[in-house]
């Protein structure tokens, strides 16, 4: 299952701004 690179980055930087 690939998702989409902008929907991975997203949830990337969601998951890296949230554990801050």
């Amino acid at each position: 299952m690939q998702l989409p690179l902008h929907i991975v980055l997203g949830c990337i930087s969601s998951l890296q701004a949230g554990d801050r």
